[in-house]
C-alpha cells in the first residue's frame, strides 16, 4: 500500500478528522465521528427498490453512523451489509442494533434521541465485549446516540453561535415551523437572509475556519468556492423543501426533531428505521443487516463475483486523491450483479463522474443522479452520483 493510501485510510480509522495525533497521546482510541448519518436515506432506498432484478437483496454500505444501512433494512427483501475502517462507528452502529433488537420501539426512539445509558444494562450482553467496553469508556451512553459525534458536537458548538450573532434559538424554531414553503420563501427573503447570514456562512466555511477543527487532508481538498456551494445547499433546503417535518434541517439547526402536539417526534420526520410504519419490517430483517470492521476495498475484495445488487458508498471518495477510487471501482465492478446500483455521495459538486471504472461496466446515470438529488432533503452531501453495472 502506497503512503498517500495509507494517509487516506488512516483519515477515516483514527477518527481525529485528519489532525494527526489524539490530544491524549498516537494510542488514543480512535473516536466516533457522526453519531448520525446526515444524509436522506429515502434516496438509497429508492434506488434499491428501482432495481429490476427480481432476486436483489445484497447490499453494501458505509456504515457511518447506520442511519442508511438501518434504513435499508427496512425495505423488503433487502439484506445489508456495511463497513467502516473506523472502530468506533461500528461499535456505535452495534448499540443502534442492539438497542432496536432487544428494547421497545419507544425506547430504543429514547436512545437515539435522548441517550442510551438507561438501557445499557439489557443491551450490553447483545455486543462484543470490546464494543461495551468501548461504548462505557468513551462516554457516549448519556448523550442522544444520533448526536454522540465529533462532528455532531462541532455542528452543535458552531448554532450556538448562530443563535448569538444571526438568529435565535426561537426565532431559527419559528422558521422551521412555518406550515408551507411559500411562507418559508416569503419569511426567508424579508427576515432570514440578512447581512449577519451571509457574513457567517463566508466565515463558517471559509478553509481558515474550518482548519480550527479540520487538518489539512480534509481543508486542501475543498474548492475555493466552497462557502458559496454551501450557501446554495442550506437555501435550497430552507426555500424548496417542507421544513415543518423535515428532520435533516431540523437537525442541522436544532439537534433535535420536529414535535407533534403531544411532544413527540414527528414520525415523516425521523430517518426510516425511527419511523413507526416501519417497525414490522425492520424487526423481521434486523438479522440480515451486520456491520464489521473494514475499508471499502478490502472488503470487497474478499467477495464473489456478481453478487451484489446495491452499493451506498456515501461520500466515500470526496477527499482521495491516490488510486484507492480506481480500486474501489475494480471492486464494485467485479462483484456487481448485472444491473445493480451505485450510490456515490460528495458534499461539493463534481466535474464529471467520480468512479473511475476503467473496465467500462458501471455507466453514469446523470438524469437518474438528478432525480436523486432533487428527492434529498439533507443539507450536507446530497451531490449524488448514481451508476448502473452493464
Amino acid at each position: 500500500m502506497s503512503e498517500s493510501q495509507k494517509s487516506e485510510l488512516d483519515f477515516w480509522r483514527d477518527g481525529n478528522l485528519g489532525r494527526g495525533k489524539h490530544s491524549s497521546g498516537s494510542n488514543a482510541q480512535p473516536q466516533v465521528l457522526f453519531g448520525q448519518v446526515r444524509e436522506d436515506a429515502e434516496v438509497e432506498a429508492s434506488l434499491f427498490r428501482s432495481i429490476k432484478s427480481k432476486h436483489k437483496q445484497n447490499v453494501f454500505a458505509i456504515a457511518s453512523g447506520g442511519c442508511t444501512a438501518l434504513s435499508l433494512a427496512t425495505v423488503k427483501e433487502c439484506k445489508v451489509h456495511a463497513v467502516d475502517i473506523n472502530p468506533a462507528q461500528i461499535y456505535l452502529c452495534l448499540l443502534k442494533t442492539a438497542a432496536l433488537t432487544r428494547l421497545s420501539f419507544g425506547e430504543a426512539q429514547l436512545c437515539m434521541i435522548q441517550g442510551a445509558l438507561p438501557y445499557f444494562e439489557r443491551l450490553a450482553e447483545l455486543l462484543p465485549p470490546e464494543a461495551a467496553e468501548f461504548l462505557q469508556s468513551a462516554d457516549l451512553l448519556s448523550s442522544p446516540l444520533n448526536n454522540c459525534g465529533v462532528v455532531d458536537r462541532r455542528l452543535r458548538q458552531l448554532m450556538s453561535l448562530f443563535y448569538l450573532s444571526v438568529h435565535t434559538k426561537e426565532q431559527t424554531r419559528q422558521f422551521l415551523c412555518l406550515p408551507t414553503v411559500e411562507l418559508q420563501k416569503e419569511h426567508f427573503e424579508k427576515m432570514w437572509r440578512n447581512w449577519q447570514w451571509d457574513l457567517s456562512l463566508n466565515v463558517v466555511f471559509s478553509k481558515t475556519f474550518l482548519s480550527l477543527g479540520f487538518g489539512p487532508q480534509a481543508c486542501n481538498a475543498l474548492p475555493k468556492n466552497f462557502s458559496t456551494v454551501m450557501k446554495a445547499r442550506l437555501e435550497r433546503v430552507l426555500n424548496d423543501i417542507p421544513s415543518r417535518d423535515n428532520g435533516y434541517v431540523w437537525q442541522t439547526f436544532l439537534a433535535e426533531y420536529p414535535r407533534g402536539p403531544q411532544q413527540e417526534a414527528l414520525d415523516a420526520s425521523l430517518p426510516r428505521y425511527l419511523q413507526a410504519a416501519n417497525q414490522k419490517m425492520l424487526k423481521d430483517n434486523l438479522a440480515r443487516i451486520s456491520f464489521s470492521i473494514d475499508d471499502a476495498v478490502g472488503y470487497l475484495s474478499e467477495q464473489k463475483e456478481n453478487t451484489i445488487d446495491m452499493f451506498a458508498l456515501s461520500n466515500i471518495l470526496e477527499i482521495v486523491k491516490s488510486d484507492y477510487g480506481v480500486k474501489l471501482a475494480e471492486q464494485v465492478s467485479r462483484t456487481a450483479r448485472k444491473g445493480a446500483i451505485v450510490c456515490l455521495r460528495s458534499i461539493f459538486p463534481k466535474d464529471g463522474p467520480v468512479l473511475r471504472d476503467l473496465n467500462g461496466t458501471l455507466k453514469y446515470k446523470p438524469e437518474l443522479s438528478a432525480e436523486m438529488e432533487a428527492k434529498d432533503r439533507s443539507c450536507f452531501c446530497n451531490f449524488i452520483q448514481v451508476y448502473e453495472k452493464q
